[in-house]
């Protein structure tokens, strides 16, 4: 039966998206929302500003759906306003949505102002920072955790003017992200866009023979859209550069993401837990972290540890994470530990209490995971294929796998779990290279953002505005002063976090409203 499911939900899913598609493009090509008139546009801010003077974000219109306040807001924040869109901000855990949240929380901290749009659920899947403004959306057939944003409607528009943002930052290539673009562009606002998700290497999974074709109009549309950005920020140089070879022109600038290595670090290792997972003194444990959906390449994860079981290696192979392919992977995988979704002090004590990593995925373009990995003393062994190949050294590190052929994965397995020493010297290497270089930390990635956010702000008088409020923003200070970043206030909705995963397993509420819960700061 699990089979017969899975067999027709991927070509409705990919049916699915291919309208999505269709959708976007002809919604796009040839055709522009109306735009509230610039006048009354005008009217709106004028009289706002007259009513509220020191109020930085206006509330929407009555009848129009209402911010949601997340961690740490103030509507009375001076120094710039930015405007961000996601497909995935509070209604789903995943690498997107965790990276926006631990920016916006940066950016507070620096005296911005943040207001983000995007779909939200029924229930918060996490605690969130910014003010939230909830985009219309509906959900994807088969993957309820997810939501497909239809667009600007005329709340949203008219609640954008009266905001009034000095930048805008579009974070996924969605409908609503062409709306958003598209409504900022027409305002003579810089637009800058992070690249997140390799969506052309999701098709391989979905589609079978049919990819060419579908690939192709994916990367139309990709140029398409990143073409009308000012700024398009990938996190490496490998995917840059696979931007460039398919026709990306608008300025590429490298944003790399942070790791926090106060909470992911070898001190975290529990014998308990290694107990717990059924784990003796001298059992290699061999960690794989990940969503378990199928674009993650969980099929060869299947295959290779079929294939070490098969050869009679000893080991335990623990896996961390929730998804529609859980059930499949426990049926075929009946004597590997399934914990389910970690996150907080849970997952970096996991990470800590393994002795290998094992990540095939081939659709990242960042891997946090595999940094989270190295930072907590692992080996890691991933695939030779853009974004993970930037942070492993082949044989220093780790090994990079050219994946499709789960032997060859096997086979790197089976060189750590019958050498010590090895395993020992690219834990030390991995450790090192996370921990001593500063090159991974979140107080650099932001200072990066900051960088590329100042170097469009400062060509706009709107910028120059900024500097009549007194101690507004000092775009030159405040870049550098890493104690402003983050801080105490993230670590305490990682707790949440951690908190949330367990309640989700349990059917109870995810996260109850931020304006309830005393630990957050509102």
């Amino acid at each position: 039966m699990a089979v017969w499911t899975e067999a027709r939900r991927r070509p409705i899913l990919a049916a699915f998206m291919l309208l999505a598609l269709v959708f976007v493009v002809f919604r796009s090509v040839g055709h522009y929302n109306k735009v509230v008139k610039r006048r009354e546009a005008r009217e709106l801010r004028k009289s706002w500003h007259e009513e509220q003077p020191t109020i930085t974000v206006p509330d929407p219109l009555p009848e129009c759906p209402q911010l949601i306040p997340g961690y740490n807001v103030s509507k009375t924040r001076t120094g710039p306003k930015v405007l961000m869109s996601s497909g995935a901000y509070n209604n789903v855990v995943d690498g997107v949505s965790k990276t926006l949240n631990r920016l916006v929380a940066d950016l507070q901290a620096r005296n911005f102002q943040v207001v983000i749009i995007a779909p939200v659920g029924e229930k918060p899947a996490m605690p969130h920072y910014g003010l939230l403004y909830p985009a219309p959306s509906v959900t994807v057939p088969f993957r309820p955790e997810y939501r497909l944003a239809l667009g600007l409607d005329r709340c949203t528009r008219e609640f954008f003017e009266a905001y009034d943002p000095d930048i805008v930052h579009v974070a996924s290539p969605d409908y609503l992200g062409q709306q958003v673009q598209m409504w900022a562009n027409e305002q003579g606002l810089p637009v800058v866009c992070s690249y997140h998700t390799r969506f052309n290497s999701y098709l391989p999974y979905y589609l079978g023979s049919f990819v060419a074709p579908v690939d192709s109009a994916v990367w139309a549309w990709m140029r398409y859209f990143y073409n009308r950005c000012h700024h398009t920020y990938p996190p490496t140089p490998s995917v840059s550069q696979e931007l460039r070879r398919h026709g990306v022109t608008s300025e590429l600038r490298i944003w790399p993401r942070g790791i926090d290595l106060t909470l992911f670090n070898p001190n975290r290792r529990s014998e308990a837990l290694r107990t717990a997972w059924g784990a003796d003194s001298n059992t290699v444990v061999l960690l794989t972290v990940c969503r378990l959906v199928w674009e993650k390449n969980l099929r060869e994860i299947i295959e290779t540890i079929k294939l070490l079981s098969n050869q009679g290696e000893h080991f335990l192979a623990v896996v961390v994470g929730e998804g529609p392919a859980r059930a499949r992977m426990q049926e075929e995988l009946p004597n590997v530990v399934f914990s389910g979704f970690l996150g907080g002090v849970n997952l970096s004590t996991a990470f800590a209490s393994a002795d290998l990593f094992f990540f095939p995925s081939l659709t990242e373009t960042w891997g946090a995971v595999t940094l989270e990995a190295m930072a907590s003393g692992l080996p890691v062994i991933v695939a030779d294929a853009p974004g993970s190949k930037e942070l492993v050294t082949n044989d220093h590190t780790g090994f990079l796998i050219t994946p499709g052929r789960p032997q060859r994965w096997a086979n790197a397995v089976v060189r750590l779990l019958h050498s010590p020493d090895l395993r020992a010297r690219l834990a030390a290497n991995a450790l090192q290279k996370v921990s001593q270089t500063q090159s991974y930390t979140w107080e650099r990635a932001t200072n990066m953002v900051l960088s590329h956010y100042s170097d469009l702000l400062s060509t706009t008088k709107r910028y120059q505005d900024l500097f009549e409020v007194p101690g507004a923003y000092d775009g030159n200070s405040m870049a550098n002063d890493t104690s402003l970043v983050g801080g105490d206030d993230y670590a305490a909705a990682d707790a949440l976090l951690d908190a949330a995963g367990h309640a989700s397993e349990e059917g109870r509420s995810v996260v109850e409203s931020p304006e309830a819960d005393e630990t957050q700061g509102v």
